[in-house]
């Protein structure tokens, strides 16, 4: 830290007006360089965080694995398949309740990813006989089809659409800003 203040007051103590001005471009070169760096940087940081929205929309994608395997998903989807389960084993003539046709789970907790499952209730293809009343028609068996969605969280992507844009602004102001009126004067007065 001693060096960097050390450097800015060796670079500070212009002896005429002309190395002021040539000090200043220069400070203002390298905060264009900074600026479109922190750009750069931020904009790389953002597409890292939200990989998997760039992946396959299957268990093979992390954020997918990790929903998964969290407890949030276990509770919110082990009432459903339970249900499923007790009315595939159900026998003819049982009356129990119908699993619920379409089921969500959302997963807001990963950064700036959202993971949506969407299970639909299909008929399977092979229906359940049940062996001691073979004479009975076949009991429908159902299972969940499910739909996976990944995508970029609003909040995340709108905190990095605004970064950008000050960014941005930064570097047209840096661009289009007014010279001072000494400068203009001495470099005038310098051709």
């Amino acid at each position: 830290m001693k060096s960097v203040i050390q450097w800015f007051q060796r670079n500070n103590s212009a002896s005429s007006v002309g190395e002021l001005i040539l000090v200043t471009r220069r400070y203002k070169w390298l905060t264009l360089y900074l600026l479109i760096t922190c750009s750069i940087l931020t904009g790389t940081s953002y597409l890292i965080l939200i990989h998997p929205v760039f992946l396959p929309s299957d268990l093979a994608n992390p954020a997918v694995a990790n929903f998964i395997a969290s407890d949030l998903f276990q509770e919110l989807t082990r009432p459903a398949f339970l249900k499923l389960d007790e009315y595939n084993k159900r026998k003819a003539g049982d009356n129990i309740e119908r699993p619920p046709l379409k089921l969500f789970a959302v997963d807001p907790s990963q950064r700036g990813v959202t993971v949506i499952l969407h299970y639909k209730l299909v008929p399977q293809d092979a229906a359940y006989i049940d062996d001691k009343t073979s004479d009975l028609s076949a009991t429908p068996r159902y299972k969940y089809v499910s739909e996976i969605s990944v995508r970029p969280t609003l909040s995340a992507l709108i905190l990095f659409l605004s970064t950008q844009l000050c960014w941005a602004i930064g570097i047209v102001f840096l661009f289009l800003g007014r010279k001072h009126p000494a400068q203009i004067n001495f470099e005038e007065r310098a051709e």
